[in-house]
C-alpha cells in the first residue's frame, strides 16, 4: 500500500516505462508482468481511465508482437473505445495505428483500409485542434506569460 498518490504515480510510471524498455529487448514475457502490473495500478490505485487506455494499448502492441492475434484484437478494441469515451485522440491514433498492423499481419485488407482512413481522419482532427488552441487568445497570452516567466528567470 502506498502512503501517497505520488508514490502510486511513480510506480505506475516506472512500470509502463521499464515494460517499454523491456519489450525493445525482446524480453515479452517479463515486459507483460510489468505491464499487468502497471495496468492494475493505474486502475485499482489511480483511476486514471487515460493511462489505462494507453496501457491497453502497448499491451494489444506486445500480444501483436508474440503474434497473438486475437488477445491483439481483444485489447486494442477496449483500449479504443475507451480512448473514444475519453476523447483521447493521440491514444485512439497510437491505437487505430497498432489495429492497422494487426489487419495487416491477418492480411484483412479491408479493415486495413477502413481503419487507417479512420486513423487519418482523427489525425486530420488532431491537427484541427492544435490549430485552434494555438491560435486562441488564451494560448497567447498563456504563452506571453511563459515567455515573460523565463525571462526574468534568465535575468
Amino acid at each position: 500500500m502506498k502512503d501517497t498518490i505520488n508514490g502510486v504515480r511513480e510506480e505506475a510510471s516506472l512500470h509502463f516505462a521499464y515494460g517499454l524498455l523491456l519489450m525493445r529487448q525482446q524480453d515479452f514475457q517479463e515486459a507483460r508482468n510489468r505491464l499487468a502490473k502497471g495496468l492494475q495500478i493505474a486502475h485499482n490505485h489511480m483511476g486514471n481511465l487515460q493511462l489505462v487506455s494507453q496501457y491497453l494499448t502497448i499491451l494489444g502492441n506486445l500480444a501483436l508482437a508474440l503474434h497473438d492475434t486475437v488477445q491483439a484484437r481483444e485489447i486494442l478494441r477496449s483500449s479504443l473505445t475507451l480512448a473514444k469515451k475519453l476523447y483521447d485522440i493521440p491514444t485512439q491514433i497510437w491505437a487505430l495505428s497498432v489495429l492497422t498492423a494487426l489487419y495487416q499481419q491477418l492480411g484483412e485488407r479491408g479493415n486495413e483500409m477502413e481503419n487507417d482512413e479512420y486513423r487519418r481522419k482523427k489525425l486530420d482532427e488532431l491537427q484541427k485542434r492544435l490549430a485552434d488552441a494555438y491560435s486562441s487568445i488564451h494560448h497567447i497570452e498563456l504563452i506571453s506569460k511563459v515567455k515573460l516567466e523565463v525571462q526574468q528567470f534568465h535575468e
